[in-house]
C-alpha cells in the first residue's frame, strides 16, 4: 500500500512539474508557426532571408541551454541534499555564466553577422537583409542567456510556474510587436468599421527587432525572479565567483552543447541529402518535420520534470525513489506519445494539408509521417533517458549516443540509400527512424548498467 501511495504522489509531482513546460513548449511552437506565416506574407525573399540564418540562430542557443542543464543538475542535487549553501553557490555561478556566455556569444555573433549569409550560401539578393536580421537578434544574446540559464536554475528548485508565465508573456509580446513592426500602417475592416492600425513597416528588420525586444524583456524578468527567489538565497548577497562549482556546471553542460552542435550539423547534412531528391521531396520532408515537432512536446515536458526529480532524489541518496521516478516517467511518456503517434498516424494527411495544397507533397509527406508515428513510443524512451542523465549530470552518454546514431546510422545509411541504391524519401525516413532506434537501444543499455547513479 505504501509503495502505491508513493508512486501516486511521485506521479502527481511529475505531472505538476511537466505541465507548465508542456504548455510553454506548445505555445512556443504555435508562435513559431504564426511568426513564420507573418514573415511569409512579406514574400519569398523575406522568408529566405530569415530561413537562411535560422540554423545559426538555433545553434547559438546550444551553449546557453547546455549551461542551463549544468546549473539545473547541480541545484536539483543540492536541493535534494538540503544543502542551502551549495544551492546558493550554484545560483551565483548561474549569474556568472549568464553574463560570461551571453556576452561572449553576443559579441561573436555581432562580429560575424556581415559575413554569415555569404558563408551559408545565401543568394546575393537576400544577403543584406539576412545579415541585418542576424545582427539584430544577436545584440540581446545576454538576455536570451538569462532566459535559458536562470530559467533552468529556477526549475532546479521546482519553480516552474514563473518561468512558464514569463515565456508565455515573451511569446505574446513577440507576436504583438511583429504585428506593429513588420507591416506598414493599414486600415482593417472589422464588421462595418474601418480600423486604422499604425505600423512601422520595417519588414524583416521589424521581425528581428520584435525578437530582440522580447528576449530583452524576458531576460530582465527572469533575472528579477531568479534573484528574489528565497530558495536560491542570493537576493541580498554579493554574487561571488566559485571556481569549483563553476567547473562542475561547465563539466556537465559541455557535452550537451557539443551534442546539440553536432546533431544540428548532422541535420544540415541530412537536409542536403534530401535536397538531391528534388523539390517535391524536399518540400514534403520540410513540412513533415515541422508537423511532427508538435507531437514531441509532451515528451520534452516530461524530460524537464524528470531531470529535476532525478537530481533531487540523487541528492537524497534514495536509489529506490530514483528508480521509481525513472519507471513512472518512462511509462507516462510512452503512453502519452503512443496516443500522440496514433493521432499523427490517423491525421497525417490533414496535418500536411495545413501547410501546403500540393497534392503530391501531401501524399509523400503523409506517408513518411505515418512511418515516424510508429516510432513515437521509442522516441519517448530516448527523451526520458536523456532527462535522467541530465538530472544525474551524466551528460557524456547522450552526447556519444547522439553522435554515433546521427553520423554513423542516419547519415551513413541515408547516403548509401540515396547515392548508391537510388532510393527515395520513404527509405531516407526509415534511416531516420533507425537513428531513433539506435539511440533508444544505447540509452537503455546504459540505464540498465547503472553507472549514471554514481555520477557527480
Amino acid at each position: 500500500m505504501k509503495s502505491n501511495s508513493e508512486s501516486r504522489n511521485e506521479l502527481r509531482l511529475l505531472l505538476t512539474l511537466a505541465l507548465p513546460t508542456v504548455i510553454e513548449q506548445f505555445l512556443m511552437t504555435v508562435v513559431q508557426y504564426v511568426d513564420t506565416a507573418m514573415v511569409g506574407h512579406l514574400g519569398a525573399e523575406a522568408s529566405a532571408a530569415v530561413g537562411v540564418t535560422s540554423t545559426m540562430v538555433w545553434l547559438s542557443n546550444a551553449p546557453l541551454y547546455a549551461m542551463g542543464v549544468g546549473v539545473l543538475a547541480n541545484i536539483a542535487r543540492a536541493s535534494g541534499e538540503g544543502d542551502e549553501e551549495q544551492i546558493k553557490k550554484v545560483a551565483m555561478q548561474a549569474v556568472w555564466l549568464t553574463g560570461i556566455v551571453g556576452l561572449a556569444e553576443g559579441v561573436l555573433m555581432v562580429g560575424i553577422s556581415p559575413v554569415i549569409p555569404n558563408i551559408l550560401g545565401a543568394e546575393a539578393a537576400i544577403r543584406r537583409t539576412a545579415a541585418h536580421y542576424y545582427l539584430i537578434v544577436s545584440i540581446p544574446m545576454i538576455f536570451r542567456a538569462g532566459i535559458l540559464i536562470l530559467g533552468a536554475g529556477l526549475r532546479g528548485v521546482r519553480e516552474v510556474k514563473k518561468p512558464m508565465w514569463i515565456n508565455i508573456g515573451i511569446n505574446i509580446l513577440h507576436l504583438f510587436l511583429n504585428f506593429l513592426l513588420i507591416y506598414p500602417s493599414r486600415t482593417v475592416l472589422i464588421g462595418n468599421t474601418n480600423l486604422h492600425i499604425w505600423g512601422a513597416g520595417f519588414g524583416v528588420e521589424g521581425a528581428a527587432t520584435a525578437t530582440g525586444i522580447s528576449f530583452s524583456v524576458g531576460g530582465m524578468l527572469m533575472a528579477a525572479v531568479f534573484l528574489t527567489n528565497q530558495e536560491l538565497g542570493i537576493c541580498k548577497e554579493k554574487i561571488c565567483f566559485d571556481r569549483e562549482t563553476m567547473l562542475s556546471c561547465v563539466k556537465i553542460g559541455l557535452p550537451v552543447a557539443f551534442e546539440r552542435i553536432f546533431v544540428s550539423l548532422g541535420h544540415v547534412v541530412f537536409t542536403a541529402f534530401v535536397t538531391s531528391l528534388g523539390t517535391v521531396c524536399l518540400a514534403a520532408h520540410t513540412i513533415a518535420l515541422t508537423a511532427e515537432q508538435a507531437f514531441y512536446i509532451p515528451g520534452y515536458g516530461m524530460q524537464a520534470a524528470v531531470s529535476t526529480l532525478i537530481g533531487n532524489a540523487l541528492g537524497e541518496k534514495d536509489e529506490k525513489r530514483v528508480r521509481r521516478i525513472c519507471k513512472l516517467s518512462a511509462c507516462c511518456a510512452v503512453i502519452i506519445m503512443t496516443i500522440g503517434g496514433a493521432l499523427l498516424f490517423l491525421g497525417a494527411e490533414t496535418m500536411m494539408k495545413l501547410f501546403t495544397p500540393e497534392l503530391e507533397v501531401v501524399r509523400m509527406g503523409a506517408r513518411v509521417l505515418r512511418l515516424v508515428a510508429l516510432s513515437e513510443p521509442v522516441f519517448a524512451v530516448v527523451i526520458i533517458c536523456e532527462g535522467i542523465y541530465n538530472g544525474a549530470g551524466y551528460t557524456k552518454v547522450p552526447f556519444f549516443t547522439s553522435l554515433f546514431s546521427m553520423w554513423g546510422v542516419r547519415l551513413l545509411f541515408s547516403w548509401i540509400c540515396i547515392f548508391v541504391f537510388k532510393q527515395g524519401l520513404t527509405v531516407v525516413w526509415l534511416c531516420m527512424i533507425a537513428d531513433t532506434g539506435c539511440r533508444c537501444l544505447c540509452s537503455t543499455i546504459v540505464y540498465l548498467r547503472g553507472n549514471w547513479l554514481k555520477a557527480r
